[in-house]
């Protein structure tokens, strides 16, 4: 009987329960479940890639990924640390949700259908750290916004 008591305690204080209090009605939808473990929280790279006439460039690859690739030897999963984007007929590209790790992260913009998508352009490499002051409640994620501008390679090379 007391080793009961003593478990019963020791679940409610991790949180778990089995029953709900007597009496208790509910209106309308079902609560928020409860989740157990660390909060987790991601970001999201969105932009646009235009040439230098500010003309939205499609079908450019878009890597984003961390500058050190994997700065200490097995601490981050390269999967989780990267992501590869195409651009839309808009330019536009999006990346998918990836934990916050405060470290720089790097985004390649390549052109790989050469002119078929109005030009061969350089590739181009963007340095940057992930910023926390714009967390979207829809994403549920930081969301950074980098435009970028390619440059047409040089047609002597």
């Amino acid at each position: 009987m007391k080793a009961n008591r003593l478990i019963t305690g020791l679940l409610t204080l991790l949180g778990f329960s089995a029953c709900e209090p007597e009496g208790l009605v509910m209106y309308g939808p079902p609560p928020v479940p409860l989740m157990y473990g660390p909060a987790n929280v991601g970001f999201v790279v969105k932009g646009t890639v235009t040439d230098a006439d500010e003309k939205p460039v499609e079908n450019i690859r878009v890597v984003l990924k961390l500058q050190d690739d994997d700065p200490v030897e097995g601490r981050y999963d390269r999967r989780v640390c990267r992501d590869t984007v195409y651009t839309d007929n808009k330019g536009e590209f999006k990346t998918g949700p990836r934990p916050y790790i405060p470290l720089p992260w790097t985004l390649i913009a390549a052109d790989i259908d050469g002119a078929e998508n109005g030009g061969e352009f350089e590739t181009k490499e963007k340095p940057f750290t992930v910023e926390r002051d714009n967390y979207d409640n829809d994403e549920q994620a930081y969301v950074n916004e980098i435009n970028l501008t390619l440059t047409e390679k040089d047609e002597s090379e």
